[in-house]
Formats: structure tokens, sequence, C-alpha cells
């Protein structure tokens, strides 16, 4: 039998490869764009360099990516989201893992807008845990279907509704159903998953005709989200960060535009907001050697301080 060690390097061995496949340049935002949402997928519980990427959880590159989008298009507001999942547990990578409070904080000075809540963080942090980090921080925190059983209660924000360019956003964000699972707290109540569909459709039912589109930030495994999908009507977007590793920009699942954002910081989804104000296709941007900020450094390469000197 093959040791759990070797199948877990294994299997980070494949992204490793993969990043070094013909990486996109950062796209400029189309004629007339309004805005932009950049979003990422799961942190993992990497902040700083390390391993094979040398570059992930982007607490290095996301802060340094944010002031270069605001001296190269300072007209266009940002939206920072990530779909969640942003720490794990310590025995996944060895217990180099950072310390959850500083993987919020280093999203929270990046100036994300809205963070998603995964397996993960609610295993890693409690719901005690997940409750004081929204007094803590300037994002919201949401997650669509956990709520405390006796009560009937949200544990965080089922939706968060966001402006950006003059249009209303809602996010919801949704993670693994796990029935069989409970997380008790301080207070003595517990808190459960419940089905991904009856809370997304419930919130919808609530959102109505209130917003100008809805996003669904999901840490669903993808036989899971393609379930959620098939069950209920089609979002403007979904940003997922779990699919294929070799999918890029917006594909269609279930009628749905999906797109795929992995882990590690990997990747970045630049969404633009056209000049209606609609959302317009996701571009997957792969942060590698082709990316506007030295990912391991935070610094401004050569040629992207250069381009904005002309």
């Amino acid at each position: 039998m093959r040791s759990p060690r070797l199948v877990v390097l294994a299997l980070i061995a494949v992204p490793c490869l993969v990043a070094g496949a013909g990486a996109d340049p950062f796209p400029a935002p189309p004629p007339g764009a309004r805005g932009l949402l950049l979003l990422t997928g799961a942190d993992g519980g990497y902040v700083e360099p390390k391993g094979c990427w040398g570059y992930e959880g982007g607490s290095l590159y996301r802060p340094a990516l944010d002031r270069w989008l605001a001296s190269s298009w300072p007209s266009l507001p940002r939206l920072w989201v990530s779909t969640g999942n942003v720490t794990t547990l310590p025995e996944f990578d060895d217990g180099v893992v950072a310390d959850p409070a500083r993987s919020f904080a280093h999203l929270d000075a990046t100036g994300y807008a809205v963070v998603g809540v995964g397996a993960m963080d609610l295993d890693r942090l409690g719901p005690d845990g997940l409750r004081a980090l929204r007094g803590r921080h300037a994002f919201e925190l949401v997650a669509t279907n956990l709520v405390e059983f006796e009560t009937g209660r949200p544990l965080v924000a089922p939706v968060a509704v966001r402006e950006v360019a003059g249009r209303r956003i809602a996010f919801l964000a949704v993670l693994e159903h796990q029935p069989e699972r409970v997380w008790v707290t301080g207070e003595g109540l517990t808190v459960v998953t419940v089905d991904p569909e009856r809370a997304v459709r419930e919130q919808l039912a609530r959102i109505g005709d209130d917003v100008d589109a809805v996003v669904l930030l999901s840490t669903l495994l993808q036989g899971s989200l393609r379930a959620l999908l098939r069950a209920v009507p089609p979002f403007d977007l979904v940003a997922a960060s779990s699919g294929t590793y070799f999918t890029r920009g917006t594909i269609d699942l279930e009628g749905h535009p999906v797109v795929w954002l992995g882990n590690w910081g990997q990747r970045l989804g630049v969404v633009p907001l056209d000049r209606d104000g609609a959302l317009g296709p996701a571009v997957t941007v792969r942060v590698d050697e082709t990316f506007p900020v030295d990912p391991a450094t935070g610094r401004l390469r050569e040629r992207a301080a250069r381009a904005e000197t002309r």
C-alpha cells in the first residue's frame, strides 16, 4: 500500500509542473470597462514563499498588484474576492502553515471585500473563531449554508452585497455539506452545514431583483458543484476553487459561467464590468514569470515598470 505521504507529494508535484507551462500576461481592461472583480481561490494556509511554487498565498504579490492596478488604471475601481479555504490544517502540510490570523490579516491589508468560508476554515478556526473574524477585519465573511442547528441562524453572513462601478453585486459562498458532522460554539450551540441547494434557493428568493448581478463563491468538490448548478437558476458568475488544472478562462458548467481559480494563489480571476455595468467574461491569469509583479518578492518587474512610464 502506498504511503499517504507519497500520495500527497505526488499530488503536489502535478501543479508544480503545470505552473511553468504557457502562461498568459495580465490582460488590459477592455475599452469602456467601468471596474474590475479580482478573484482568488483557496490559499490553503500559505502566506510566505516556500516549496516548489515560491509564491503561495499571494501575501506579497496581491498588495503590489493592487498598487500597480491603481497606478495603471486609476479610474477603475477594484473589488477583491476570495472563494474561501484561506487556511488549512497543519497535518496537511507537515505543520508548515501560516497562523490563520496572519492569513486573514493579509487579505484585509490587500483590501478584500468578500471572503467565503471553506470547510478547512471551519475546521481550523471553529465557529467561535470564524465569528471573531467578523469584527476584526473590513471584509465580509460569507457562508450561505452554515447555520446554528438550534436557532436556524446563519453563523456568519449568508450573502454579501457590494457595490463596484455603481453596480450592486451579491456574493453567496457555499462549502461542502457534511451532514454527519457538528461544530460546537462556546455557548453550547451546534453548528451544521445544510444542503447547498436549499440554502442557495432561500437566499436567491430573498435577494430577488434588488441587485444587478449574483456571484457564487464555491469551495465545493467538483461533483458537488455540478449537482448544485444543475439544480439552481443560472448565476452571473461562479468562482470555484475545485476543478481542473488545465481549464482557463470561463467555461460553461450546467448552464452557468464558471471560472476555476485553484489553490495556493497560483491563479487570479479578472472580471471586467463593461460600460453597462454587466460582468464581462472572466480571464484566468497565471501568476508566473509573465506576471507584472514578481510573486516571490512583491516587486514590480522591470518590463512592467517600463510600461508604466511610457
